[in-house]
């Protein structure tokens, strides 16, 4: 996995010192969910738009932070607003089973493992891994992301409430 620093650097060195704390105390989260989602794109690319990998849109996000919050939010806000960004993250809306005799024997749990681990599981009992493709609504739900958004902060003693 590339370092995320460095893959970052560029957008988080252009942001203001208040979105880059704000960045910094989520990054705990956002490096484990693009280690959950190491090379899911690179085994279906050719049914997942790059531009919806995290790691793309969050970029993104990074570039245009001042666009969706002022500087003058305090870093609470920004992390809120970040922890939006990262719950609607377009990686959330795919699907990825795990195929035995032509019928869905497992769903992978982007948040419960990583994509890596979800493989290696079901490929051991001889399933195939099927793409399923977009869906309209995110998976797991927004309300389970934002508790493992929270929780994973918690363990590393921060919280999206507080000022630090």
């Amino acid at each position: 996995m590339t370092n995320l620093n460095a893959q970052f650097a560029p957008a988080l060195e252009q942001l203001a010192p208040r979105y880059r704390q704000a960045v910094n105390t989520m990054m705990p989260v956002i490096t484990e969910l693009i280690r959950h989602y190491q090379q899911w794109f690179e085994r279906h690319r050719d049914f997942i738009e790059p531009e919806d990998l995290p790691q793309a849109q969050l970029g993104t996000f990074f570039n245009e932070f001042a666009a969706y919050c002022p500087p003058t939010e305090s870093i609470a806000n920004l992390k809120i607003a970040l922890r939006g960004v990262i719950v609607n993250l377009d990686c959330f809306l795919y699907r990825t089973h795990a195929i035995n005799s032509g019928k869905t024997v497992d769903t992978w749990q982007p948040l419960a493992e990583s994509y890596q681990q979800f493989r290696e599981r079901n490929e051991a009992r001889g399933n195939t891994l099927k793409q399923s493709g977009r869906h309209g609504d995110p998976y797991p739900p927004v309300d389970m992301i934002i508790h493992w958004v929270d929780s994973l902060l918690r363990e590393h003693g921060s919280s999206v409430y507080d000022n630090n």
